[in-house]
């Protein structure tokens, strides 16, 4: 916002986070004259976290309490819905397996629940083999930025201040953490379940380093073909982190591609 200097009338720029009201003091760049004011603020930007690991959640709020937002974690895709604010900024911090659905659809949910409010939206990758993804993800499902779990601690907020620039204003940008582990945790479950949530986790990040394979209107068995190479690497992460999924009568990775692909399938012919 731009302001004058009552004493000399010259015109001065503050860039103003997103806080509350609150009083500030500026500083004439010409006259030095010391400058007390009122500015009136929006509310606090809302953070949404849409994550089923209270281990990567903690990490997330221990940067995010750095600045100046409220924040609140989702179980469930119609939660973080009925939380975004009418007439108001939201940042959507979005696992990309998130559960009940998959990422293009809460994405397109949320980018058009409130009409005429621009909300911002980070995918987040589980990234279970760091090695394997050398390259930047050519699409986001329609997100505005996407960050490895490693990079929580030395990255989530320059990609917040490049979203909402006033933000950057909130921590000096020469601060730097530990970088986090990038590795999500399975709740304690029977073996199925464990082996369904781990399924589904990779056939998310596969998809999410290979989009040029995903070609909608390919049949299932074709597109199986296409990602014959992520698969078996699927396969060994599953059976590195799991070894008694061996054991199990199904194959639940082909059964977390095959929803995995039909779904985006349609939602790219509904689009």
């Amino acid at each position: 916002m731009l302001l004058q200097c009552p004493a000399c009338g010259a015109r001065l720029r503050y860039h103003q986070p997103d806080c509350n009201s609150r009083l500030v003091t500026l500083n004439c760049p010409r006259c030095t004259e010391k400058l007390k004011l009122r500015i009136a603020g929006s509310s606090p930007l809302k953070v949404l976290i849409a994550h089923e690991d209270l281990t990567i959640c903690r990490q997330l709020l221990a940067q995010l309490q750095r600045l100046p937002v409220s924040t609140r974690i989702c179980g469930e895709p119609q939660e973080v819905i009925r939380h975004l604010i009418k007439g108001a900024r939201c940042l959507l911090l979005i696992d990309v397996a998130f559960t009940g659905g998959f990422p293009f659809e809460l994405i397109a949910r949320a980018k058009r629940a409130v009409d005429a409010v621009e909300h911002k939206v980070i995918l987040l990758a589980s990234v279970y083999n760091k090695t394997a993804y050398k390259k930047r993800p050519m699409s986001l499902y329609g997100a505005d930025s996407y960050l490895e779990l490693h990079h929580i601690g030395d990255r989530l907020l320059p990609v917040v201040a490049e979203l909402f620039p006033p933000l950057g204003e909130a921590f000096p940008e020469s601060v730097t953490t530990v970088a986090t582990s990038g590795e999500r945790l399975l709740a304690p479950a029977e073996l199925r379940k464990r082996a369904l949530t781990l399924s589904r986790v990779l056939i998310a990040d596969i998809a999410l380093y290979h989009q040029d394979r995903l070609l909608p209107g390919l049949q299932v068995q074709e597109a199986r073909r296409l990602f014959e190479d992520c698969l078996k690497e699927g396969r060994r992460l599953l059976l590195q982190r799991l070894p008694d999924a061996a054991t199990l009568p199904q194959d639940y990775l082909q059964q977390a591609f095959d929803e995995f692909y039909e779904s985006y399938s349609c939602h790219r012919l509904r689009s």
